[in-house]
């Protein structure tokens, strides 16, 4: 016997989901287009990515998003949840359109999410890895050309350490350990601002920097658990990240820059090719600094 009750309930349910689903069009590499509908504001990109194959969610590093109505485009985090009606393209690290990004200036921002996502991991492994107390900041705005991404912390109770090679190894092995082999997703979301700022409350010179922070809103990423702000777009996941070293570490105006350098997992490269890359990122290049209680923003992200 059908309880009343219980059918209402299960219909009001219904009604609030049906609002609640919008029709994303994926479109793909023939120009077809796969209509999915998918829960808005629930749903990601990455659930998008499901219902075509396998590959394609492996592949799948960067989305670009085409709002229906106000025609916006975007580029946005594969774990980014559905905003509404959209026709979106699942961008790997070897489509002719990704390509495109990297190499045209106007959209070198786009690019960045790589490395975004890879000075990510070099907060984690700065906060996790030392004994003494780390504050994390966030990373340097620096040109793809520079062959290294950075990201700032203060250490207090440490003075001009300058760490050797094999500490730096060590280092680079606990990022693949502790990081990359595990595949971790990286778990866009946008929040306010103050919600952020109490976050990190106990950090005092990250707080500052989100307080500071141009936009009313923010975006907090988390892979496994660490959690900090990013600027723009990461990648999926850290198993997409093929090659990894920490390549030194500098104290520039009594904060410690972590720098490093990093080949996506498609893109192949030779032994002596890498150590060349490595090389040339050893060299320190005495970048912008962080001034306290400032980040970089958006607008510096896209001029650098």
């Amino acid at each position: 016997m059908l309880n009343v009750n219980s059918s209402n309930k299960n219909m009001a349910f219904q009604l609030r989901n049906y609002h609640l689903q919008v029709i994303v069009s994926v479109q793909q590499e023939d120009e077809t287009e796969r209509h999915l509908l998918m829960n808005d504001h629930l749903s990601t990109f990455h659930d998008c990515a499901k219902h075509i194959s396998r590959l394609k969610v492996d592949n799948t590093a960067l989305v670009h998003v085409t709002k229906e109505g106000d025609a916006s485009e975007y580029f946005a985090s594969p774990h980014t949840t559905v905003d509404g009606k959209s026709k979106i393209k699942l961008l790997s690290f070897n489509t002719a359109d990704y390509a495109d990004h990297v190499n045209t200036e106007m959209n070198s921002y786009s690019f960045q999410a790589y490395w975004r996502s890879c000075a990510f991991l070099l907060g984690a492994l700065a906060e996790t890895s030392l004994r003494a107390d780390v504050s994390i900041i966030g990373a340097l705005p620096c040109k793809v050309e520079s062959g290294r991404f950075i990201y700032a912390t203060c250490i207090d109770e440490l003075h001009d350490w300058k760490p050797s090679q094999v500490e730096l190894d060590i280092l680079t092995r606990k990022v693949f350990r502790d990081y990359i082999y595990k595949a971790l997703p990286f778990e866009p979301i946008r929040v306010p601002r103050m919600f952020a700022a109490e976050l990190f409350a106990e950090n005092q010179r990250k707080a500052d920097c989100i307080l500071n922070h141009e936009d009313d809103d923010v975006i907090l990423c988390k892979v496994g658990e660490h959690v900090d702000v990013v600027e723009g777009p990461v990648i999926s996941n850290t198993r997409q990240i093929g090659r990894f070293a920490v390549t030194g570490v500098d104290y520039v105006d009594a904060q410690y820059h972590f720098r490093g350098v990093s080949l996506p997992s498609p893109v192949k490269c030779s032994s002596y090719s890498w150590d060349l890359i490595v090389n040339a990122a050893t060299v320190s290049s005495a970048p912008r600094l962080l001034q306290s209680g400032t980040e970089p923003s958006q607008n510096e992200l896209r001029a650098s």
